[in-house]
């Protein structure tokens, strides 16, 4: 029996279509009662599918119910400075609770989808690789404090016998939500974006996501931890490919630290005026002016045939959906 937390989201539907895909069918899934069913109605009828709150502990005491692996993908994802206590339950706590649980009924593997928001920026600017070990005054976000205490709750339950893997994808590609995440960089390219952020960062395709985690599984590798990143691409290049692969105008102008503070601090008026989220943050300003670049070579050498697809194919292929949903 496979569990997999937040099967309707971007990772946690293409791991559960491929899971399918591989033949498998005891599949729990796990899914909040108000999520988007978008991504999960093509193979909606093949997977038990368990609604429910992930903090409610007695629910994860029924989800866990007979599941030999857990492939944990659900996190809250915000950079709102007012979500730091949701952040702290919703990914933190839930990780705790799972895997104590997982512990308690006998679990024989937990996989735990981390993110690069979790490692430490070294000053000297080097690549970041899996070694690099966290410093508190690092913190670039309330979002990537959280997924490093989720993780160190992981590190716990492995000392205390539980078989765990750890991923750390970048910023993961793939045709989703358009509203949500990374896809929606998309739709805000095709309405017409003027500024790019100046800051480098790591992406990967959503399949590639996948693969690694069932090579992961397939092979049995444990307590270990692996980033997984195709390639390290400035924002303003990879909004130029979105726009190019849309046919529209790029971004032209560089977002300054000056212009991108005025809009951060304008939408966090609006936010306490009109009690709306915020378009942009001071963390995701801050994080998007910084130039990370993510080492690879530790998953490249444990799976030699491995191979990431381009990033500008991946965007090329993610555009064709788009402008198929936008303009069959």
């Amino acid at each position: 029996m496979i569990l997999v937390t937040g099967a309707s989201g971007l990772l946690g539907s293409h791991l559960t279509k491929a899971l399918i895909k591989k033949g498998h069918q005891n599949i729990i899934a796990s899914i909040r009662s108000t999520s988007n069913r978008k991504l999960i109605q093509p193979f909606e009828d093949q997977v038990k599918w368990m609604d429910g709150d992930l903090t409610d502990i007695g629910f994860l005491d029924h989800l866990l119910e007979g599941v030999e692996t857990v492939f944990h993908t659900a996190a809250m994802i915000s950079y709102d400075p007012d979500d730091e206590a949701a952040l702290m339950e919703n990914n933190v706590e839930v990780t705790k609770n799972l895997l104590n649980l997982s512990l308690k009924k006998g679990v024989k593997r937990f996989s735990f989808v981390g993110s690069i928001s979790a490692l430490h920026s070294p000053a000297s600017g080097k690549p970041i690789d899996e070694s690099i070990q966290w410093q508190d005054q690092t913190f670039r976000s309330n979002y990537g404090k959280s997924k490093f205490l989720a993780e160190r709750e992981v590190w716990r339950a492995q000392s205390e016998g539980l078989n765990t893997v750890i991923i750390h994808p970048s910023i993961i590609l793939g045709s989703g939500d358009w509203n949500k995440g990374s896809s929606s960089l998309f739709k805000r390219v095709k309405e017409g974006l003027q500024y790019y952020p100046t800051g480098t960062t790591g992406f990967v395709a959503v399949e590639d996501v996948v693969k690694v985690m069932l090579l992961l599984e397939e092979n049995q590798i444990q307590n270990e931890r692996f980033i997984v990143n195709a390639e390290n691409r400035s924002y303003k290049d990879i909004f130029e490919q979105i726009a190019l692969a849309l046919n529209v105008k790029a971004p032209s102008k560089q977002g300054s630290h000056t212009v991108a503070s005025a809009i951060w601090r304008i939408e966090r008026a609006k936010q306490f005026l009109f009690k709306t989220k915020p378009l942009l943050t001071k963390e995701t300003v801050e994080s998007s002016m910084q130039t990370l670049n993510y080492n690879n070579e530790k998953l490249l050498k444990a799976f030699p045939d491995f191979e990431y697809e381009k990033i500008d194919e991946v965007i090329r292929r993610i555009a064709e959906v788009y402008k198929n949903e936008f303009n069959p």
